[in-house]
């Protein structure tokens, strides 16, 4: 195992305890899922985000809690956790996971609305973990009351209120984390009852490649510059692991309890750790982040990183 290229946080956000996340930059919100409560929190990002000194602990307000008796309520526990979720583009519309209720939700965390499904209640059993690019949302599903059977990943077509189930792209054991390449043409997923990470085809499900195998009950999955990022177990705690896109390098991170992942450009890498309630902050001159950087942000974080 060579050195982590990420290095160490550089700072850490409290939150509540919990699971998935998604952070927008341009709404200026951080949402995070609690299936505790099975609640969704919604934070206040900074406008003029600054990088703080090393190992900073950031508190940001929250802006306000939804579920409960508000108009949909949540259910996230259902032998596995569920409550993944991503924003759409362009219409900035939260998709998650709703295990309990077999259900894909369309919330507007703005707007405090409950929009839709994309998945009605009851319609897709044991929905896990999401990925989004542009119309397309991939869901992977494995009912957790019935562990030898109903494991797929869908595809989903649509935007707001209107979604269409378009196939089964894949079955597999145990699909867990999902995301879109880059370039759209494939899509990455963890299969945490075979300790693997593979690619396959966004269009039919074929096998693309396989990224890695052993990699001890695989969950989220992030691409970056050069490979992919795994939550993985390592002993009786968890970490990441870094799998260049060749396979030849491959690095591992020890963390708490780490169980979502997020590459937020213009921001960095996001690590939520269940453990420690906090989400930690990696700011990295991954160019996957750089999209939305301008460009003395990025020759700073490029300084930053050639300085490690």
């Amino acid at each position: 195992m060579t050195q982590f290229p990420y290095g160490v946080p550089r700072g850490s956000i409290d939150v509540p305890n919990g699971v998935g996340m998604a952070a927008s930059l341009s709404l200026s919100l951080l949402v995070t899922s609690d299936p505790y409560r099975d609640m969704l929190d919604v934070f206040a990002l900074p406008t003029g985000w600054e990088v703080p000194a090393a190992e900073a602990r950031i508190t940001l307000p929250l802006k306000c809690s939804l579920g409960g008796a508000w108009p949909m309520q949540f259910k996230f526990w259902d032998s596995c956790f569920s409550g993944w979720m991503a924003f759409t583009d362009p219409d900035a519309l939260i998709i998650i996971t709703d295990a309990g209720h077999d259900a894909v939700h369309v919330i507007d965390v703005v707007g405090q609305t409950h929009v839709g499904y994309v998945a009605a209640p009851g319609s897709l059993a044991g929905p896990r973990g999401i990925a989004t690019r542009g119309r397309r949302t991939a869901i992977s599903a494995w009912n957790g009351r019935n562990l030898l059977g109903n494991h797929k990943v869908h595809l989903f077509e649509g935007s707001g209120a209107e979604w269409v189930a378009l196939r089964v792209l894949a079955y597999l054991y145990r699909p867990f984390g999902l995301r879109f390449t880059r370039d759209g043409a494939g899509l990455a997923v963890t299969c945490s009852g075979n300790n693997s990470a593979t690619i396959i085809s966004a269009v039919d499900g074929s096998l693309v490649r396989l990224i890695a195998s052993g990699l001890s009950a695989s969950g989220d999955i992030e691409e970056c510059e050069g490979g992919w990022l795994v939550v993985v177990s390592v002993g009786f705690t968890r970490g990441l692991e870094f799998v260049s896109n060749d396979g030849a390098t491959r690095a591992k991170l020890m963390l708490n309890l780490p169980v979502s992942l997020a590459l937020v450009p213009g921001l960095g890498l996001l690590v939520r750790d269940n453990g420690l309630n906090r989400i930690y902050v990696f700011w990295t001159a991954d160019m996957v982040a750089m999209d939305a950087m301008s460009a003395p942000r990025v020759a700073w974080c490029s300084a930053v990183a050639r300085a490690k």
